[in-house]
């Protein structure tokens, strides 16, 4: 029987790693079979766990869904991830968690909605008994923790659930230095945040965030910007950076595109000039628009990209193509600096439905 070196079977199981059945018969097949498999393995980045399958990626972006994971491999993935994405009521069986009790390298934990999925009791002392760099979650995951007299400690944590964001800052059981807050109601959250520190509830943690990001696609975000730092400011003296980013959808045509970079531009003006009293702060701001042109646009998308290189310093890129929906889409980009601690990026993201004669 010829024998493969260590790098050919080490190919050979990442090629196959997409392939269930497959890579089973390749496990069975020998020793130093089945010893390449764990070794493979153990490069994995990102593990999915849901309610009918497990997906993972290795360090090499080599991808693997499997919709009926055996016990052993359901354990190896559990014990090497470094990301753990727990979605749609997912199967966390004996296997997963006796993986993640031996995990060493667990980095990050995104749980964005829990609702009412069966998780057992260790998943959340697990996640809780240590220092991560990121982990995501809805009040549920947190009021869990806080039950479990858990100690988070992360660099950035992210609550994913927009009605509940101040209930999650007045538990007393985390520590952060970047808090990210996503689809947020500006103005309500502002009313939230204020009552709970004029009554004393906040977290005494959040006097140490150095980063605040607010992430919404409400209208009225830009216009709070600066009140919303007056009040972070007071609940986190210790704050370095303030990061707004709003996204938008918009459907469009080639005319009004236009529109939107003079409007950029005349959003920061006001910014720029006030924000230059704030001392030893930075204040990033990230404006996402998708412009959805309409297909019988398509022909025209040449013209499209000629009429955005009129506008100086924007970057054009090409994306890739989206099959499943015939699009065409490019980004027209641009970063504008106007001091060291104050800098706007504008992001435009056009698809064009194909259009077929």
């Amino acid at each position: 029987m010829t024998l493969l070196d260590d790098n050919l079977l080490t190919e050979l199981c990442l090629h196959i790693v997409e392939y269930p059945v497959n890579l089973q018969k390749f496990i069975l097949a020998g020793k130093e079979h089945f010893l390449t498999y764990v070794k493979t393995l153990q490069s994995i980045e990102y593990c999915e766990i849901n309610q009918d399958s497990l997906f993972i990626t290795l360090k090499n972006e080599n991808q693997f869904w499997d919709e009926s994971a055996w016990d052993h491999f359901a354990y190896m993935c559990a014990r090497y991830t470094r990301v753990l994405r727990l979605y749609d009521n997912p199967e966390v069986n004996a296997s997963v968690v006796r993986g993640l009790k031996e995990n060493k390298c667990l980095e990050e934990v995104d749980v964005p909605c829990l609702d009412d999925w069966e998780i057992p009791d260790e998943i959340f002392n697990m996640i809780g008994s240590r220092p991560l760099k990121e982990i995501i979650g809805d009040h549920i995951l947190f009021q869990n923790l806080s039950d479990k007299k858990c100690q988070v400690k992360a660099d950035h944590l992210e609550i994913s659930s927009a009605e509940d964001y101040v209930e999650v800052l007045c538990l007393k059981n985390f520590s952060a230095s970047t808090i990210r807050l996503r689809n947020t109601k500006v103005k309500k959250l502002m009313e939230n945040l204020e009552t709970a520190r004029e009554e004393k509830r906040l977290c005494s943690s959040l006097k140490n965030v150095k980063k605040w990001a607010i992430w919404s696609k409400d209208d009225e975000l830009l216009q709070h910007l600066l009140p919303m730092f007056d009040l972070l400011k007071k609940i986190s003296p210790k704050i370095e950076e303030y990061e707004v980013k709003k996204n938008n959808i918009y459907n469009s045509t080639k005319e009004n595109l236009e529109q939107y970079c003079v409007e950029v531009d005349k959003l920061v003006s006001n910014i720029e000039e006030k924000w230059s009293d704030v001392s030893n702060v930075k204040l990033h701001i990230d404006l996402i628009f998708k412009v959805k042109v309409n297909r019988d646009l398509f022909r025209n998308i040449e013209d499209i990209k000629e009429h955005f290189k009129k506008f100086p310093n924007y970057e054009i890129v090409e994306l890739p193509e989206l099959d499943c929906f015939s699009k065409r889409r490019f980004t027209v980009s641009k970063r504008t600096i106007f001091t060291e601690k104050f800098f706007l990026d504008t992001q435009i993201e056009i698809a064009c439905i194909r259009f077929f004669p």
